[in-house]
C-alpha cells in the first residue's frame, strides 16, 4: 500500500486500516477495507463501490479474488505446501 499525502487514515481496534479519504484540488477519493477476524482483507470499496471481494480456505490461504463491475473471477487452489505466500502473482 502507498502511502497518500493528504490523506485521512482510519482504523479499528487491532490496527487494521479500514479506510483512507483523500481530497485534492479538483477531486476526492474515499477507500474502505473490510476485514475479517483473521485479520485478512475481505473487501476493498472506492467511493462506495465494491471494487474487490477476496475469499479464504480453512486454512487461512487466499482462494478466490472477485473484481467488482465484470465477470472476471480470479479462483486459486491452494497449494499443497504449507507457508506458501502470496507476493503478487497473477493468479491463474
Amino acid at each position: 500500500m502507498k502511502a497518500v499525502t493528504n490523506a485521512t487514515y482510519g482504523c479499528n481496534s487491532a490496527g487494521c486500516i479500514t479506510n483512507i479519504t483523500y481530497t485534492g484540488a479538483n477531486y476526492g477519493w474515499t477507500n474502505a477495507i473490510a476485514w475479517n477476524q483473521q485479520y485478512q482483507i475481505t473487501s476493498f470499496t472506492t467511493n462506495g463501490a465494491t471494487a474487490e471481494t477476496f475469499a479464504y480456505d480453512a486454512l487461512g490461504r487466499r482462494v478466490r479474488r472477485r473484481l467488482s463491475g465484470s465477470n472476471l473471477e480470479n479462483r486459486k487452489l491452494a497449494a499443497p505446501t504449507l507457508g506458501r505466500h502470496d507476493r503478487g502473482q497473477t493468479e491463474e
